[in-house]
């Protein structure tokens, strides 16, 4: 497409990335555990002007209708949360389990409402 894709990862996410890739070595040999540390913070570095890394801050009114209204967990939350807080017109995820159960219908017509798109 002739479109500029602004991608958009958060604290959060690249906290749960490095917890996975620590847990993938967890009790393996130290210096597989150190070589995994290294790949995944070079490829954060080299993903540097590809992607934006942004806080999960001010989300808290957000944050709270989520958790009500869609049943989320909470990191499921912040992470949707921080999506509709810094207006992301699509929101990638891996969470099938959670999010497939979402009803699109309603978070949409949330997501208009809160960004006064009615």
């Amino acid at each position: 497409t002739n479109k500029t894709i602004i991608a958009y990862v958060s604290h959060l996410s690249l906290g749960e990335a490095y917890g996975n890739c620590l847990l993938k070595n967890f009790g393996k040999n130290s210096e597989d555990s150190k070589m995994a540390i290294i790949a995944f913070t070079n490829l954060i570095y080299r993903l540097r002007g590809f992607i934006n890394i942004i806080g999960n801050d001010d989300i808290d009114d957000i944050l709270n209708d989520l958790k009500r209204d869609f049943r989320l967990s909470i990191t499921d939350a912040v992470h949707l949360a921080t999506a509709i807080k810094t207006e992301c017109s699509v929101f990638r995820t891996s969470d099938k389990r959670d999010f497939n159960l979402l009803d699109r219908r309603k978070l949409s017509e949330y997501v208009k409402k809160r960004n006064g798109k009615e």
